[in-house]
């Protein structure tokens, strides 16, 4: 029972997550084609692509187990921190991109008049929204414990950890003030760990 509902509720921020976030996909696809036509990083392509892909696929795959009732054999407290992660996950993206503003792209690159933002969760670590989006995959692996969701929580984490490097050397690079930021901020994507 109590896992049942922690799904649901998992569900419900995974799709709310994917509605307004992506634009209920919309904007994915929209950064995919704009990837494609321009000359970033073929790492972009490939992680958004991935992003939607595995982001459809935990999503059909919830909705599945919850309305077929599906028997995962889910464990009711690891569904709860899996809906915990979720909530965090979805929240942190939300906040981190909020104080990111205008200056926030899925793919790397630099908008005119780019300034170093390093408030909010950017004191903390340098990439908060990719920390944030690995929480919630991995809280959607706890809560809808099924191998496709596992494998999206490794791929997503991976992408991000090789986008996060990809990003740091581009913005060293275009960026006057982001070697001394790395100086303030410690971590790139896991706070007290890397």
């Amino acid at each position: 029972m109590i896992g049942d509902l922690t799904r649901g509720f998992t569900l419900v921020i995974l799709l709310f997550w994917l509605l307004f976030y992506w634009q209920g996909g919309l904007k994915i696809w929209t950064d995919i084609r704009s990837a494609l036509r321009s000359k970033v990083s073929q790492l972009d392509v490939f992680l958004l692509m991935m992003l939607a892909f595995w982001g459809s696929m935990m999503t059909v795959t919830t909705v599945v187990v919850i309305f077929a009732r599906l028997e995962i054999g889910s464990h009711s407290a690891l569904s709860a921190v899996g809906l915990l992660l979720t909530l965090v996950g979805a929240i942190g993206t939300f906040y981190s991109r909020a104080v990111l503003g205008k200056f926030w792209t899925a793919e790397i690159t630099q908008q005119p008049g780019h300034a170093l933002v390093d408030s909010g969760p950017y004191r903390v670590v340098r990439h908060p929204i990719y920390f944030f989006a690995i929480l919630l995959y991995w809280g959607v692996g706890l809560a809808v414990p099924v191998w496709w969701n596992w494998l999206a929580a490794i791929g997503i984490t991976l992408g991000y950890a090789l986008k996060a490097w990809e990003e740091e050397a581009f913005l060293e690079r275009t960026l006057a003030t982001y070697r001394e930021y790395k100086q303030r901020v410690r971590y790139r994507l896991f706070p007290g760990v890397w």
